[in-house]
């Protein structure tokens, strides 16, 4: 028990203080252009966090679609989530 309230306590500490220097998913769309080339509800529809997660993955080896070098793993995740809760509206 100790040892899961220190884990919980720690994840807070770093959501906290990585949330002001993190860009959000909505940020991360702006910048990237996302918008140019995809309609997020039709495109996709029914994609989970989860799969949308994946799916950005398996774009970073694609050398033309630009917009996705260089993310992080936690910018994956905020573009993942945010596309997501975007697509199914």
């Amino acid at each position: 028990m100790k040892k899961m309230m220190l884990t919980i306590s720690a994840f807070g500490l770093v959501a906290i203080s990585g949330s002001a220097l993190a860009a959000t998913g909505a940020e991360i769309v702006e910048e990237r252009e996302c918008l140019e080339c995809h309609e997020f509800a039709s495109d996709f529809e029914g994609v989970d966090a989860a799969e949308m997660n994946e799916l950005i993955t398996a774009r970073l080896e694609v050398a033309k679609h630009k917009a996705t070098a260089g993310l992080s793993a936690e910018e994956i995740t905020l573009l993942a989530d945010y596309i997501a809760a975007e697509a199914n509206k």
